[in-house]
C-alpha cells in the first residue's frame, strides 16, 4: 500500500488497509467532502444488517476506532501516531468483538473463527467485556514485551478501536455484557436502535470529526 499522505488520510482509507472495506473517495474539494462521500459510498455499497441481526453497523465502529486514534494523536502526538499502519490497527480493534458473528464485516472475512465463536459464545457476549478488553490487552502488551508481538503503539491503536467499540455498543439498546461472565448487558439510559436513523447521524457526526482531525492535524 502505498504511503499516504496525512492531510488525506481518510477514515475509510485507514479500513481498506485491513481490507473489510475498498471505498474509491478521494479527496478532489478538502478532507470533510472527501470523507462524507467516502462514508455515503459506504453505507450505498454494504447497506443495513441482514435482517435479524441486532449488531451496530460495522463502518460505524471502524469510523469510531479510526477517530479516537486520531483524537489520541491529536492530544499526544508522542504517544500514538498516525500512519496508516496505526490507523488500520485501530480499525482492526474496532472490528474485532464482533468477530462473534460471522455476518460482521469481520466475521466474513474470518469465517473459521467466527462460526465456532459464536456457537460457543453467542453474539454480543464474551467478546463485549470489560474481561476480553482486559485479556487482549494483556496479550498485546505482554507479547511486546517479549519481543514476539506487535509495536506497543500498534496494541494501542488496537485497544482504543476495541474499547470504543465496547462504548458504542453500550448506547445501543441492546446494551453490552460488560462484566461477563454477569449476562447481564449494560446500555445507555438514551439508547439509539442499532441500525436505525439516530445512528446514521451519529457516525456522519463522528466521520465529520474524524475529517477536521486529519485536516488539523
Amino acid at each position: 500500500m502505498a504511503r499516504l499522505r496525512c492531510d488525506r488520510l481518510t477514515i475509510f482509507e485507514a479500513i481498506n488497509f485491513v481490507g473489510s472495506l475498498r471505498p474509491e473517495a478521494v479527496l478532489p474539494r478538502g478532507p470533510i467532502h472527501g470523507i462524507i462521500l467516502a462514508f455515503d459510498n459506504s453505507v450505498r455499497r454494504h447497506g443495513r444488517p441482514a435482517k435479524g441481526i441486532s449488531h451496530m453497523m460495522g463502518y460505524t465502529h471502524a469510523a469510531i476506532g479510526c477517530v479516537l486514534a486520531l483524537g489520541v494523536n491529536h492530544l499526544f502526538p508522542s504517544v500514538l501516531g498516525r500512519t496508516p499502519e496505526i490507523l488500520g490497527m485501530a480499525v482492526l480493534g474496532s472490528l474485532a468483538p464482533d468477530l462473534d458473528e460471522p455476518q460482521s464485516l469481520l466475521g466474513k472475512k474470518l469465517a473459521v473463527i467466527a462460526h465456532p465463536l459464536k456457537l460457543l459464545l453467542g453474539h454480543r457476549g464474551f467478546t463485549h467485556s470489560l474481561a476480553a478488553l482486559g485479556l487482549v490487552a494483556v496479550a498485546l502488551f505482554g507479547l511486546s514485551a517479549a519481543g514476539y508481538g506487535p509495536r506497543p503503539s500498534y496494541g494501542l491503536a488496537f485497544l482504543l478501536g476495541y474499547a470504543g467499540h465496547l462504548a458504542a455498543d453500550w448506547m445501543t439498546s441492546s446494551g453490552a455484557p460488560l462484566l461477563w461472565p454477569n449476562p447481564a448487558r449494560y446500555a445507555s439510559p438514551l439508547p439509539m436502535r442499532t441500525g436505525g436513523a439516530v445512528e446514521h447521524m451519529v457516525a456522519v457526526l463522528v466521520v465529520a470529526a474524524g475529517a477536521w482531525l486529519a485536516h488539523a492535524g
